[in-house]
Order: C-alpha cells, then sequence, then structure tokens
C-alpha cells in the first residue's frame, strides 16, 4: 500500500454528498421519535435472574406478563439462554417487582440483582453523559488547536461532529435503547476517530513545505498513512469480532457500535477531514 496513488480530495466531494444524506435521515429519525432511551436515561427497574440450567422461554413469560397488565419492558437472555435481564420502564406501581415476582415464581428463578433508578437519577445521568460529550469536544479542539492550528482544530471538530451522528444513526437503524454504556461507546469512538486524523494531520504538516499545490499535499500525506490506518482499523475489528458474537446482551450492544463507529471514524479521517482543511483554506501553518 506504500504506492498508491489514490485522489482522495476528488473522492472526498462525492462521500461528503453521502455523509450529507445519512446526516439528514439520522436528525428526520430523530425528530420522528425514533430514539430510543434506555432504563438508565428514563428510570425504571432492572430485574437479573437465572434458570440454572433450564433454557428460558422469553415467549411464554412474555404472554404471562401481557396477561398480568405489565407493559413498556424488554426481556433479554445470556449464557445459552439460561439467564435472563429484564427491563421495565418506570412505572407508577409501588408493587411491581413483588408482581414480577408472583407471575414469575412457577419457573424458580433466582434473582441475582434487582434495581430501581429513580427519575432523579436517570436525568442526572443524561446531563452528565451531555457533559461528558462536550467536554471531550472542546478538549479534543484545545489539543488539535495548540499542536496544528485552529484551522485543524475546527477540521478535527467537523469530523467528530459527523462520526457522532452517524454513529447515532446505526444506533436507531439497529433499534438500540441508550443508556450509559452508548456514552462510553461514543468517548471510545470520538477518541479513535481522532487519533486516525491526527496522523493524518501530521503528515500534512510534515508536506506543508513542498513546493506543491495543498490538494496534492493532503493525497500525498493520506496515501502514505493509509498502511497504518488500514492494519489498526483492521486489527481493532478483528479484536472487537469475539465479543460481539460471544458477549452479553449489554456488551455485545457496546461492541457492536464500537464496529460500526470504529468504520466511521475511520472512514471520516480520510474523507471528511481532507476536504474540511481546503473549505478552510489550511495552506498554510
Amino acid at each position: 500500500m506504500n504506492n498508491l496513488n489514490i485522489d482522495f480530495v476528488r473522492l472526498g466531494k462525492y462521500v461528503t454528498w453521502s455523509s450529507l444524506i445519512f446526516i439528514l435521515a439520522t436528525f428526520y429519525a430523530l425528530f420522528s421519535g425514533h430514539f430510543e432511551k434506555g432504563i438508565d436515561f428514563t428510570g425504571g427497574i432492572i430485574i437479573e435472574g437465572t434458570g440454572h440450567n433450564n433454557i428460558i422461554d422469553t415467549k411464554k413469560l412474555e404472554t404471562n406478563l401481557n396477561e398480568a397488565n405489565v407493559t413498556n419492558y424488554t426481556i433479554q437472555l445470556f449464557s445459552k439462554e439460561h439467564d435472563f435481564i429484564l427491563r421495565l420502564q418506570d412505572s407508577n406501581d409501588i408493587n411491581i417487582v413483588n408482581k414480577i415476582k408472583n407471575i414469575f415464581k412457577p419457573y424458580n428463578f433466582e434473582y441475582l440483582k434487582i434495581e430501581k433508578i429513580g427519575s432523579q437519577m436517570s436525568k442526572q445521568a443524561i446531563n452528565q453523559g451531555v457533559l461528558a460529550l462536550t467536554m471531550a469536544l472542546l478538549g479534543i479542539m484545545i489539543y488539535l488547536w495548540c499542536r496544528f492550528n485552529w484551522k485543524f482544530g475546527i477540521a478535527g471538530i467537523i469530523t467528530l461532529i459527523h462520526d457522532f451522528i452517524l454513529t447515532i444513526g446505526a444506533f436507531m437503524i439497529l433499534q438500540y435503547n441508550a443508556n450509559i454504556s452508548t456514552i462510553a461507546a461514543i468517548l471510545t469512538i470520538i477518541g479513535y476517530s481522532t487519533n486516525d486524523s491526527v496522523v493524518i494531520f501530521d503528515r500534512i504538516r510534515d508536506n506543508m513545505y513542498k513546493a506543491i499545490p495543498f490538494r496534492q499535499k493532503i493525497n500525498i500525506s493520506i496515501n502514505s498513512t493509509l498502511s497504518r490506518t488500514f492494519l489498526t482499523s483492521f486489527t481493532t475489528l478483528i479484536s472487537i469480532l469475539p465479543m460481539i458474537f460471544l458477549g452479553i446482551s449489554e456488551v455485545r450492544e457496546f461492541c457492536v457500535i464500537i464496529f460500526i463507529g470504529i468504520i466511521i471514524g475511520t472512514y471520516s479521517s480520510i474523507f471528511i477531514s481532507a476536504p474540511a482543511l481546503i473549505i478552510l483554506k489550511t495552506d498554510k501553518l
């Protein structure tokens, strides 16, 4: 891959339009109410139990719950379908836990965890999540500004906002519920994408003093770092695959988002950062 001479700047124009379409689709889905918040952000009850060596039939459990007028819940199985997690949205019924235990009594479940998250705690989780994302973006912009210049900082933030929106879009397509793990996954993706962008920005700075057009400097820089970018992303994705196929539900969702986010972050570092630098006319340090 060291001798490639791909015109990434020209390809970036077409890729940018594709990204804009996905961004608009994400905003449409977001304002249409397709973004589902989990218990961490809405408040509710988490019940974790085990059937020991018995395989749990979720359809039968759902039928029992529906007959008892229990609504707004999800059941997920793990450990070869012997264990389960029941998530129930915040309910006005103060005896809801005892009600569920009575429904599940014939199955002789052992309850490993019963946790209630209040509305106040969920609001605090949302505020802290938004604060964490804001501080991360601001800190990265300041870092890029100090290491390169303010235009590189703006280009980096544009790239990260792009990654954030597209990751949320993928999140809604997969119909996952947003929770604290979602914030952690997005922060991880932001860090990974920044690392990729910094490598390319650093090479652009090294080539800045060459007597060639700025567009060519960017293409040379991306081509020269492409091998490193590909190998790093590829090996990271391979290491995530076992957790996607073998991990429990919460870990699997986290890893799926990381997997998709790394692909988005790698692609944006190559195709979004460079056009942003050209639009900002970053032709000199």
